[in-house]
């Protein structure tokens, strides 16, 4: 069984740069949908909703936490682990 990355199977070269940023634009998109809850809720209510700032720094945190979290070395024993089973 080849591995991802190695040669014939289409994920090398250019694409390894859009598989390292599509986390970044999951969370650009999710900030941008409560942004535009958070402008609706100042022009129909004059102030922003908490669950609209909840959710942005929810979404914050877990889009910043992840990365952190994925390069530690437990995480990184337990993904290899997991591979070989």
């Amino acid at each position: 069984m080849r591995k991802w990355g190695s040669s014939g199977n289409g994920w090398t070269g250019a694409y390894r740069g859009w598989i390292a940023w599509g986390g970044l634009a999951v969370m650009s998109g999710q900030l941008l949908f409560v942004l535009v809850a958070m402008v609706h809720d100042l022009r129909s209510r004059g102030r922003v909703h908490a669950a609209c700032w909840i959710g942005a720094a929810v979404i914050a945190v877990e889009g910043l936490a992840v990365p952190i979290l994925a390069a530690t070395p437990p995480v990184i024993a337990l993904t290899e682990a997991l591979a070989r089973s």
